[in-house]
Formats: C-alpha cells, structure tokens, sequence
C-alpha cells in the first residue's frame, strides 16, 4: 500500500467524515445566521430596494428610472431578478404561518422575527426580507467550502488537509463579515466563477 494509500486509510472512515463535513457545514451556516440582525443599513438594505421595486415596476425601464432611496441599481440584470424574487417570497411570508398552523413544524417565535419590520428602517423592510437576502451569499459560502475541500483534496489526496481547507475558509471571519455580516453577494459570484474555471480543467466544457 502507498504512503497516500495508507493516508486515506488511515484518517476518518468515509461515513463519519462525510458526517463531520456537513457537521461543520451546519456549524458556519449557525455562525453566519448569528449575525444576521447586523449590517442591515448598507448594501444589502439597496438590495431589498432593488428587489422591491424590480418587482413592482418590472425589468423595462429599471436601471433608467430615479427616485431611489439608497442608490441606483449597480448590479447586472440577473442579480436584480433574483433580488426580485426574493422579494416576492419575503411579500407571501404568510405561507410559515400557515405551515405552522397545519403542521406545527415552523415555530411560532421564528415567524413573528420573520415578519418583525426593522426599527428605524426608512422602508420599513422586516427582518425576513434581509434573512432571506443574506441566506443567497451564505448558502454560496458553504458551496465554496465543499468547493475548497474538492480542490485541495484532487492537489494533495489527502482529506485531513482538505478538511483543513474546508475549515479555513468556512470560519475565516472575512467570509463570515461578507456574508453574515455584510450580506455581500460576493460569494454567489465566486462559485460560478470558480466552477467554470473548474468545469474547464475537469474537461467538462460545455457546462463551463
């Protein structure tokens, strides 16, 4: 048996890796939603005025239009629309409620921070709305991270230097900050970015 044989040997069994990866996959999901109240008065309160207004008024005249309370629409058409429908999904939030009443698996605490508005919101936006638009860089900083942990094990074959990885950029606070914190869609756009670049290396190029 090789040195990198007896490596992979060696270290956790598959099953109770894979379980100590979505363990921690959770534990960063728990540390970014711990901060989901804050950095609600930069760019992600734009980000609910954009999907608000997309929304109400459409895609023809969008990036023309004036009379913004933050700032005018910077972002390409795609981010818009699904800003757009996030909104839409933050607008039929009643649906929890009724889930909650028929199955009794949502609590009833959740729901009311759901619908709660944000004190000293000029748009009167509720804390839903921005949980909902923090959840679409979070989800994508998990992906990067099982992304991470993808790439370093194909360069070194070793899982406990992928699981490394995988740790490093889950609980690194600068993606913690960009995404819990600040709610910066700047994770959505590396994932794609990465796995195209990927898909390229891996032969898969029509899916790049």
């Amino acid at each position: 048996m090789s040195h990198q044989a007896r490596a992979l040997h060696n270290f956790l069994p598959r099953e109770l890796l894979f379980l100590l990866i979505i363990f921690f996959l959770f534990l960063g999901l728990l540390v970014r939603l711990v901060f989901v109240k804050q950095g609600l008065t930069s760019d992600v309160a734009a980000f609910a005025e954009w999907g608000e207004k997309y929304w109400e008024k459409g895609a023809k005249n969008f990036y023309t239009k004036e009379g913004w309370y933050y700032t005018f629409p910077a972002y390409p058409p795609f981010s818009n629309l699904v800003f757009a429908s996030l909104s839409y999904l933050n607008e039929h939030r009643y649906v929890l409620a009724q889930i909650h009443n028929t199955l009794k698996i949502i609590p009833a605490d959740f729901i009311i921070f759901f619908g709660k508005t944000v004190p000293l919101d000029p748009l009167n936006q509720n804390y839903g709305y921005y949980l909902l638009l923090k959840l679409l860089p979070i989800l994508t900083d998990l992906g990067l991270a099982l992304l991470v942990y993808k790439v370093v094990f194909d360069l070194t074959k070793d899982r406990k230097k992928s699981l490394l990885g995988l740790l490093l950029y889950l609980f690194n606070p600068i993606t913690v900050f960009l995404s819990g914190v600040w709610g910066q869609t700047d994770s959505f756009v590396s994932l794609f970015g990465l796995l195209a670049f990927l898909l390229i290396y891996y032969k898969k190029i029509y899916l790049s």
